[in-house]
């Protein structure tokens, strides 16, 4: 992204944040800037390394991931359009963070618990901005309204899974 100097004049990358802190960075020049451009062409590759923050198992770091997306969805409070498609945005991570990590040794249950609340409070976004884009969001529905079953679901399966071995 290109940004004028005055729309990122003294914003600083989040250093508490080891997950999305580039997101939030990018929403906050976003916010400041009084025009938005977008070229529709892949500029560039992006490549994910065995060592990145994004890959492995879930740690605490990996948590940092929430608290990025609750303040990307505060940096868009009085948007509402941006707003909903920020909080649809973070119902889709905390979806992804329980298909993800729900079989981690440290995506315990008071991690669990934490991504569910934030999912099912942003879920009704999800679903209206999925409704939007002409999309049937049953998947996202049923995971966010079910996840205990969902993680259920997917650790009998990892336990089949073995047992097929």
């Amino acid at each position: 992204a290109l940004f004028r100097k005055e729309n990122i004049e003294n914003i600083q990358f989040a250093e508490d944040l080891f997950m999305e802190e580039d997101t939030l960075y990018f929403a906050m020049a976003v916010r400041r800037a009084r025009k938005i451009g977008y070229y529709d062409a892949s500029l560039y590759n992006y490549r994910i390394l065995e060592m990145s923050s994004c890959r492995g198992m879930f740690d605490k770091k990996k948590y940092t991931e929430i608290e990025a997306w609750r303040r990307i969805c505060k940096v868009f409070e009085d948007w509402p359009l941006t707003k909903l498609s920020a909080e649809a945005k973070f119902a889709e991570t905390c979806n992804f963070m329980i298909s993800r990590y729900s079989l981690d040794a440290e995506f315990d249950e008071t991690v669990v618990n934490e991504v569910i609340r934030e999912c099912r409070k942003n879920l009704p976004s999800l679903i209206k901005y999925n409704l939007m884009k002409g999309r049937i969001p049953v998947k996202h529905m049923v995971k966010g309204l079910f996840p205990h079953l969902y993680i259920l679901y997917l650790k009998g399966k990892a336990k089949w899974m073995k047992v097929g071995k």
